[in-house]
């Protein structure tokens, strides 16, 4: 992604075809919108984040599981924490 906002020459549609083919949405978005296909760009965009939300919706339910047994007084700023620490969350930060 970074290459393709940082260099101009190079064959979009070549580009785009690979972002595609291996799944690299933020990528196929941006050559999306800058081929003037700004709805494709936003739909695409869209696409994945159901995904993503049943992804972050599981881990977060396991980790309120594991509070639920190891239950502590004083333990909410711990599991916060740790709650910060998934991947599904870091990848948002």
């Amino acid at each position: 992604m970074k290459f393709l906002e940082t260099f101009d020459s190079y064959r979009v549609e070549h580009c785009l075809r690979l972002c595609q083919e291996y799944g690299i949405v933020d990528a196929a978005a941006f050559l999306l919108e800058r081929v003037g296909d700004a709805g494709s760009a936003l739909s695409l965009t869209l696409s994945g984040l159901n995904e993503k939300y049943v992804e972050l919706e599981i881990a977060v339910e396991c980790l309120m599981s594991e509070m639920k047994l190891g239950a502590s007084e004083g333990a909410s700023l711990e599991h916060f924490s740790s709650a910060l620490e998934l991947k599904e969350v870091r990848t948002y930060l």
